[in-house]
């Protein structure tokens, strides 16, 4: 992995897991199966292209702030995010939210229904829109999330060159929330 702090550049081998620092940060993975926690600041993440299933970790760091403290200003640049079914695909990535969305009890479950070809967020899971959004913005799938669930969501991550939905990443355990 190449950690990037704006000020130096440090590299690391060897190793599949990396905690970033308050700044923006540039942290690269590769062909493995990587685990990043990018912590403050606006980060990049170039997931591993060539393969390989990463977790994006996010965790409380400011019970106050709806991000929980996770970014500066604009959020987390994603690119390389592989959306696919975890479990039956070896390069699906996936976003922990499980400790940023500890607040959220409910469940997060979608059906698929044989009129519809998108899956469908369930009547248990309805709750979650008050902590988690997922729009696209052009080209791009903006991760929404409010820790507070109040509704009042700011963009946590943005996956770039990738069109998904939330109902999409419950389906394929791309997301994990509890």
């Amino acid at each position: 992995a190449t950690f990037m702090t704006g000020v130096n550049t440090a590299t690391f081998s060897g190793i599949e897991g990396i905690l970033g620092t308050d700044y923006d940060d540039v942290l690269t993975g590769n062909a493995a199966n990587n685990f990043f926690e990018g912590r403050r600041g606006d980060d990049t993440f170039n997931l591993g292209a060539t393969g390989g299933s990463d977790v994006l970790f996010y965790s409380i760091l400011d019970g106050s702030s709806p991000t929980g403290g996770n970014i500066a200003t604009t959020g987390d640049i994603v690119n390389s995010f592989t959306v696919a079914a975890y479990g039956t695909n070896a390069n699906a990535d996936r976003i922990d939210l499980s400790d940023l969305l500890s607040g959220y009890t409910g469940t997060a479950s979608v059906y698929q229904d044989n009129n519809s070809v998108d899956p469908i967020l369930d009547g248990a899971s309805m709750g979650l829109s008050q902590y988690l959004k997922v729009v696209t913005s052009g080209s791009d799938t903006l991760i929404q999330v409010d820790a507070n669930g109040t509704g009042a969501h700011e963009t946590l991550l943005t996956l770039t060159n990738v069109n998904t939905s939330l109902n999409e990443l419950i389906l394929n355990n791309q997301v994990i929330i509890g």
